[in-house]
């Protein structure tokens, strides 16, 4: 019986330890989230042309003016906002 591309995706030894490593990447990025701090208002000016970029890429603006990293610890997370 031969397998399909998705099965043997699936079950690639390579694959797998290649998303354990970015797992782990991340969870050490996001242990260093160690509690809540103020936003950094020298990166307004650029997280408000992040933000207006993708309202342009999608022809309209975001609903909420964020736009999150990905990293996050619990309810502590590391986002761009713009007023």
């Amino acid at each position: 019986m031969t397998s399909t591309l998705g099965n043997q995706l699936r079950h690639s030894p390579e694959i797998s330890s290649l998303l354990d490593n970015l797992v782990e990447q991340v969870l050490t990025y996001s242990q260093r989230i160690t509690g809540v701090k103020d936003a950094d208002a020298g990166l307004e000016a650029q997280s408000q042309k992040e933000i207006q970029g993708i309202g342009a890429a999608r022809s309209r603006p975001l609903f909420y003016n964020y736009v999150g990293s990905g990293i996050g610890r619990g309810l502590t997370l590391n986002s761009k906002t713009a007023a």
